[in-house]
């Protein structure tokens, strides 16, 4: 079994889950909102494990979503 991500822009998504549908395939949108709180669930989840955060990452991705620090 192998995993395939597709970025398909939102006005086409149900036309590629039908697709899926119609090859019997599994399929699951996710939005970027929810790919981001997973890398950051992922990075807090690295950090837990080690005594280095890697805080050029983290401020990369609190710029990126609006937050100032």
């Amino acid at each position: 079994m192998s995993t395939v991500i597709v970025n398909v822009p939102k006005k086409e998504e149900d036309f590629f889950n039908n697709l899926m549908k119609k090859f019997k395939f599994k399929a699951h949108a996710i939005s970027t909102k929810e790919m981001e709180e997973t890398a950051l669930a992922n990075w807090i989840e690295e950090g837990m494990k080690t005594k280095d955060v890697p805080l050029k990452e983290l401020y990369k991705f609190f710029k990126k979503n609006g937050i100032n620090g």
